[in-house]
């Protein structure tokens, strides 16, 4: 099995949120199969519900045994929509799957061109958590663009905002379009800047996209 589906139940989330976003919003376009895409989002929200209730401190084993219930359908769906309605679909072009997160097939052994876009982010927040959303700039995409391997998000807590994106001392990078920050109860209240830019399979980056920052809920 091809290794686009991701490992991390935060990852997950994101990238099954997305991937059903794109479903609905290309299912006549792509002819997909009008239950299953239903059934696929019922699933999403389900393992969505699941993953909240883990996240409270009075959570027990039955919430975590759900969610990994909840995930493991949520996998084995994920695997049939892609294989069955998406990854063989005519009408999928590659522009498609670095919408919807999977693998475009390197048809072609070209260089990936260094990015020229950059990120741009919308943040929404839970007790101990920011969820990070990004696409690329002006884009009505929800994906990254195309030879794009994933983003490079820098990260710190600091009082005032950096003069320069290198004062941003952690850096995190992932494949997907979506990155959840969790935190420790000691963290509430901390302002967490951050800054977001793309990058290739050959390790080439692209601008820096402007400067986030929240407080943690």
């Amino acid at each position: 099995m091809s290794d686009y589906i991701p490992a991390k139940d935060t990852d997950l989330l994101g990238w099954t949120q997305n991937l059903a976003g794109f479903c609905e919003d290309n299912a006549v376009r792509l002819k997909l199969d009008g239950p299953q895409t239903t059934e696929y989002r019922a699933k999403a929200e389900a393992f969505a519900q699941a993953m909240a209730k883990i996240q409270s401190p009075h959570h027990s084993s039955v919430d975590v045994a759900a969610k990994n219930t909840a995930r493991d359908e949520l996998v084995s769906a994920s695997r049939d929509l892609v294989q069955g309605g998406l990854s063989r679909n005519p009408a999928m072009s590659d522009e498609d799957r670095a919408a919807a997160g999977i693998t475009i097939p390197d048809r072609v052994r070209t260089a990936a061109p260094q990015p020229k876009t950059r990120p741009e982010a919308k943040m929404t927040a839970a007790l101990r958590q920011i969820t990070v959303n990004f696409s690329d700039e002006g884009s009505r995409s929800r994906g990254k663009p195309g030879k794009v391997h994933g983003c490079e998000i820098k990260h710190a807590f600091l009082d005032a905002p950096p003069a320069d994106i290198e004062e941003l001392g952690h850096s995190v990078f992932v494949t997907v379009t979506s990155h959840v920050f969790d935190f420790e109860e000691k963290d509430r209240g901390k302002h967490l800047y951050f800054a977001l830019r793309w990058e290739n399979a050959k390790g080439e980056t692209g601008p820096w996209s402007q400067l986030y920052d929240m407080f943690v809920p």
